[in-house]
C-alpha cells in the first residue's frame, strides 16, 4: 500500500499534476524540475502527529548488528498488527537511526513508525491501545526459540509526538516542533508562576489580617485587665477602713 502511494505520487510529479519549481538547466528551462521535486527529502517526520519509537539495545556493536537486523526483518509483522487496530494506519521508516534517546544505552538503534489515526468527527478524541500490537511482537522477539535473543539485548517501545523526535531525523538537523513545544511550555510555566504568586500574595494578606486581629484582641484584653486591677484596690481600702472601725469599737467596749 505504501509503495503504491509513492508510485502514484511519483507519477503525479513526472506528469505535471504536482507543480514543480522552474529551474534553469543546460538543456533549457524546466527540463530538470520534475526530478528535483521527485528527489526532495522525504516529509515523513512532518507527516504524522503520532509515532512509535522502537529502541534496539545490545551490550556491544556485534550483538547490536545481529539484534537490530533481526528486529528489522520482523518489522513488517508489527506494522500489520498496528494496521489491524481500529482507526490506525501505520507507516514504517525503513532504516534505523543511531540515536541517543535512551539514557545509559551506548549501543542503540532506533526505528520509527508513523501512525495516522482516523477520526470520524473532528471534535471527537479517539483512544488507541497500541499494547495489543506491541506485547505479542515484543514476546515473539525475545523468545529463546528464535535463536537470536540473549541476555543484554533489549527492545523498548514508546508512543511519542513530533516535538519529542530527535533532531537527527530531520533533513535540516533541527526539530522545528521542539521549539514550539518549549515556547508553549514556557508560556504555561509563566502562567503557573503568576498563579502561584497570586496565591502566595493572598495567603500573606490572610495571615496579616489574622495577625492584626490577634493584636487587636490582645490589646482589648490588656485594657480589661487594667480596669479590673483598679477595682481590686478600692475593695482593699474599704476592708482596711472596716477593720479600723471594728478595732475602735472593741477599744471603746473594754471595761
Amino acid at each position: 500500500r505504501i509503495m503504491l502511494d509513492e508510485f502514484k505520487r511519483g507519477l503525479e510529479v513526472t506528469t505535471g499534476k504536482i507543480e514543480s519549481p522552474r529551474v534553469e538547466t543546460p538543456e533549457g528551462e524546466g527540463s530538470g524540475s520534475m526530478w528535483l521535486k521527485l528527489m526532495e527529502p522525504s516529509d515523513f517526520f512532518h507527516r504524522f502527529k503520532h509515532f512509535i519509537s522502537i529502541h534496539i539495545i545490545a551490550p556491544n556493536d556485534e550483538d547490536l548488528h545481529t539484534w537490530s537486523g533481526f528486529v528489522e526483518s520482523k518489522m513488517r509483522h508489527f506494522v500489520r498488527a498496528l494496521d489491524r487496530l481500529d482507526n490506525v494506519t501505520a507507516f514504517p521508516w525503513p532504516k534505523p537511526f543511531k540515536s541517543k534517546m535512551v539514557e545509559g544505552a551506548e549501543h542503540l538503534d532506533t526505528f520509527f513508525v508513523g501512525m495516522k489515526i482516523d477520526v470520524v468527527k473532528s471534535n471527537m478524541r479517539v483512544a488507541v491501545d497500541i499494547s495489543k500490537a506491541v506485547n505479542p511482537f515484543h514476546q515473539k522477539l525475545k523468545s529463546p526459540d528464535n535463536g537470536i535473543w540473549k541476555e543484554g539485548m533489549e527492545i523498548l517501545f514508546h508512543h511519542i509526538r513530533p516535538a519529542m523526535l530527535p533532531d537527527l531525523v530531520f533533513p535540516e538537523g533541527v526539530n522545528p516542533y521542539a521549539k514550539k513545544l518549549r515556547k508553549k511550555q514556557s508560556k504555561k510555566e509563566k502562567k503557573k508562576r503568576k498563579k502561584q504568586k497570586k496565591k502566595e500574595k493572598k495567603q500573606r494578606k490572610k495571615q496579616q489580617s489574622k495577625k492584626d486581629k490577634q493584636q487587636k484582641t490582645t490589646k482589648v484584653n490588656s485594657s480589661s485587665d487594667e480596669d479590673d486591677g483598679d477595682g481590686d484596690g478600692d475593695d482593699d481600702d474599704d476592708g482596711e477602713q472596716k477593720d479600723e472601725v471594728v478595732d475602735k469599737a472593741d477599744a471603746d467596749g473594754d471595761p
